[in-house]
């Protein structure tokens, strides 16, 4: 991917607070709020920019992937 595509931000938002953010391709920890019950999230959650899976939450369990070039 060519890092002129690529964005400069990528945040992922639970009930108003961010959970997940990833800044120029490098992902950023954020502490969980305690509002966040992975419960009542769907099954899986996937995200994927120019064909790259870059998040993958599978019923609470995350796996951040690092974008390519």
């Amino acid at each position: 991917m060519k890092s002129g595509l690529r964005p400069d931000v990528i945040s992922i938002h639970y009930n108003g607070e961010e959970v997940c953010r990833c800044e120029r391709g490098r992902w950023i920890e954020v502490p969980l709020p305690p509002s966040f019950n992975p419960a009542v999230l769907p099954h899986r959650v996937q995200f994927f920019f120019d064909g790259q899976m870059v998040y993958d939450l599978n019923r609470g369990v995350v796996e951040r992937n690092e974008l390519r070039d």
